[in-house]
């Protein structure tokens, strides 16, 4: 076979490796999830960061062996699906904006053949937070005051007049009312009598 022929499938089997190349965005201070399946033989997975290489992951970052993970970089790589499954998506909790870039999820199947998917990540600043101020309403209250004149009647002492009538004393009492408030009015004096004789003196 000439050797064209065989450099030639060669760049092939590559080519088929490599399944997907997709794009995922996440919001710093949150988790993001690059996803990674595969079908078949359960078998030993690794992502890395930056592009795939031939035979293996380049900068490690996560590995299983097909069922457990045997290598975590950072607390903050997770693969929360069921490996045994064949989902190892990995996790990226509390994103950064340095955790932007290429990662490669390589699935181990034989040489030369096995199954890459490469995923670009890019995290955006988080928006910024929106406060809504609470409409207060304020409601005035009038209040009126009415002023009621208030109007006062003063009761005098009654007035004695001795009017002497030969041997007696008679006494007369004269009862006057005074009223203030708007207006005041005043009785008229009692009027001296037939009675009264001259020279005698009258009291009020």
């Amino acid at each position: 076979m000439h050797p064209w022929v065989a450099i030639l499938g060669f760049l092939l089997l590559l080519a088929d490796g490599v399944t997907s190349y997709r794009e995922v965005i996440g919001v710093v201070g949150q988790s993001v999830t690059l996803p990674c399946f595969y079908e078949g033989k359960v078998t030993s997975t690794c992502w890395g960061q930056g592009k795939c290489s031939w035979i293996d992951c380049r900068n490690t970052i996560i590995s299983t062996d097909g069922y457990k993970i045997t290598k975590q970089k950072n607390e903050r790589y997770k693969l929360k699906g069921d490996i045994g499954k064949r989902d190892v998506s990995l996790t990226i909790e509390n994103a950064v904006p340095s955790d932007s870039g290429l990662y490669c999820c390589h699935i181990q199947k034989w040489l030369f053949n096995d199954k890459q998917s490469i995923i670009k990540l890019t995290i955006k600043p988080a928006p910024p937070m929106t406060t809504v101020s609470p409409n207060i309403t304020s409601e005035s209250t009038s209040t009126s005051t009415t002023n009621i004149p208030r109007t006062t009647y003063t009761t005098p002492p009654p007035m004695n007049t001795t009017i002497p009538e030969g041997n007696s004393t008679t006494t007369a009492v004269t009862d006057t009312h005074l009223t203030t408030g708007a207006s005041t009015s005043a009785l008229p004096k009692p009027t001296p009598t037939d009675d009264v004789k001259p020279g005698k003196q009258l009291c009020f």
